[in-house]
């Protein structure tokens, strides 16, 4: 099964000790305003979970996900 995501990181490229890191993943779990998946959210969010990443949820965190008279496909 393939995924395609998007991982959004902050500081060194690999955990380290010396210096801070983060690492965000925006979670497509909005389907109405955008085309998302709640089954594959999920799994981003345990996969999140897992690796100590912060998820951003579409739907949750996001005021808008596109400007004003944008329609979903």
């Amino acid at each position: 099964m393939i995924f395609f995501f998007r991982l959004y990181s902050i500081g060194a490229r690999h955990r380290s000790e010396k210096y801070k890191t983060a690492a965000f993943f925006v979670c497509c779990d909005d389907g109405v305003r955008e085309n998302g998946s709640l089954e594959k959210a999920r799994k981003v969010y345990d996969f999140c979970a897992e690796n100590g990443w912060t998820p951003i949820s579409m739907k949750n965190d996001w005021l808008t996900v596109f400007g004003e008279g944008v329609t979903k496909k």
